[in-house]
């Protein structure tokens, strides 16, 4: 997959719910085969955002990847022979516009790791999920009393949001168990953020009789 992308120095808070917006700037013949430059921005604010390449053939996978939703996207068809003639690839630009306007009026589609990924590769890698298994096999690991037994398929839309079968050692009771990551940015730094969660551990609550 082709990716070479620049992104404003000031980035601002992601928030996962912000809509994108995209469009085909150029595009631009290189070793053969053509690359289109999509402008992608996140949110109202014009200075969040960032530029990114993509072949047809990334347009291609996405489009397999949003098969499972059933919604009607119209992917414009492969061309073998002069595919890299001026008017055929302004045409095919045209195109892909199109696509890509279609995908970001369904939000099942905008929310979902494949179109984050796609459109925002440096927030969203398609490793979230990878990620997420090898931080909880190691903290479980660590823990003793559960053990993992596996990642469990999406559920909801919340793309950082991940769920796993556990069971507990001593029981053997199956348990549902749910993790998700800090994302992108968070406000305090590790080690703040560390101390913040330690300091939970001595607030105490005062319980009052009722007359």
């Amino acid at each position: 997959m082709a990716i070479f992308e620049s992104s404003s120095q000031s980035k601002i808070r992601i928030d996962d719910t912000e809509r994108l917006e995209c469009a085909l700037e150029n595009a631009q013949n290189i070793n053969k085969h053509t690359e289109y430059v999509l402008r992608v921005q996140r949110g109202p604010n014009k200075e969040n955002r960032w530029t990114v390449s993509r072949r047809y053939r990334d347009f291609a996978a996405l489009h397999v990847s949003l098969q499972h939703a059933n919604i009607d996207l119209p992917i414009p068809p492969k061309k073998l022979i002069g595919n890299m003639q001026p008017s055929f690839v302004a045409e095919r630009q045209v195109a892909l516009q199109n696509y890509i306007n279609e995908v970001l009026k369904h939000q099942v589609l905008v929310l979902s790791l494949p179109v984050r990924s796609f459109l925002d590769p440096s927030n969203y890698p398609l490793t979230i999920a990878e990620q997420a298994l090898q931080t909880m096999s190691i903290a479980l690991r660590g823990d003793g009393h559960y053990e993992l037994k596996a990642a469990l398929p999406d559920i909801g839309w919340r793309i950082r949001k991940h769920y796993f079968l556990v069971n507990e050692s001593v029981s053997q009771t199956n348990c549902l168990l749910s993790w998700q990551s800090y994302g992108p940015d968070y406000t305090l730094n590790s080690k703040d953020l560390q101390t913040a969660f330690k300091s939970l551990q001595n607030i105490s609550v005062s319980v009052f009789d009722v007359l």
